[in-house]
């Protein structure tokens, strides 16, 4: 079997725009930090609808409003919210138009279209990408896969515990012993990086001993509530699409160069993104 020698790179840039589609602004959630920072946030309807709901509730409420940034766990997460772990109990009510969550680790998954890997995957009888997102198949449920940059819900031990008011965003290495354990409702889209360099929590899991959290959420917005001035719009190639394909198989088969022997032709399913583009202008 012959592979092309294209680079990642070169692969972005012979596609064409008919492969690449534009991130909806009710899907994207504006979390600007108190230190003026941004990071946004796209929700997943098709996995996890009743926590996207539920988010876009607590946006438009601002909720989050002055709540901590009160974890940040060394290549795992970072967490804010409203919860008191102190008392375990919410320092804010909840919205009167809140509404009672059910767990939504998994989905059907003879529904859905994937762009499915063909490596084997130590988690999933199958995994690869549905929509831009990385997912794994087990059995007959589908469900997200906890690589960088994906956005959960905690829960307490209660499978349906969680109320979407305490989110975390993953900054390490796959965790992909809590697939199929946790609501995962998106992923971060842009500013990543003003999380995964916070400095980290000094407590047990990389908790903040009280108050000594390094910032807090100033305001969390949804993108279809604000002026389109304040809107940044972005494009993500289809993982549906011919380019993408070639883009993974670029990937898998590095070489010449920098390269010094081959690599291996294997991937796993967090070792390739989604590419998402600003569209400036």
């Amino acid at each position: 079997m012959t592979h092309s020698h294209r680079s990642s790179a070169e692969v972005l840039a012979a596609s064409s725009d008919a492969e690449w589609y534009e991130l909806k602004q009710d899907n994207l959630i504006y979390i600007t930090l108190n230190n003026g920072r941004l990071v946004v946030m796209e929700l997943n309807d098709t996995f996890a609808p009743q926590h996207a709901d539920q988010i876009r509730r607590l946006a438009k409420a601002a909720y989050w409003d002055g709540v901590p940034v009160y974890r940040v766990q060394d290549n795992y997460v970072v967490q804010f919210g409203a919860l008191d772990y102190a008392t375990d109990t919410l320092m804010k009510p909840l919205p009167p138009d809140a509404v009672k969550l059910p767990a939504e680790f998994t989905i059907p998954a003879h529904s859905l279209q994937m762009m499915a890997l063909e490596d084997v995957d130590a988690h999933a009888d199958r995994v690869g990408f549905v929509n831009g997102y990385p997912a794994g198949i087990k059995g007959d449920q589908a469900f997200l896969v906890h690589c960088y940059g994906m956005v959960g819900a905690a829960r307490d031990d209660a499978p349906d515990s969680s109320n979407a008011t305490e989110l975390y965003v993953m900054i390490g290495q796959p965790a992909r012993h809590i697939d199929r354990q946790i609501s995962v409702v998106g992923r971060v889209v842009h500013g990543i990086e003003q999380l995964s360099s916070l400095p980290r929590g000094t407590g047990a899991m990389g908790f903040f001993e009280a108050g000594g959290h390094p910032l807090d959420i100033q305001s969390i917005r949804l993108g279809s509530d604000l002026p389109k001035s304040a809107q940044l719009r972005f494009r993500a190639l289809d993982t549906n699409s011919q380019s993408f394909v070639q883009f993974v198989n670029a990937r898998r088969h590095m070489q010449g160069g920098w390269f010094a022997a081959p690599v291996s032709g294997r991937l796993g399913v967090c070792d390739v993104r989604q590419t998402i583009q600003v569209i400036e202008g």
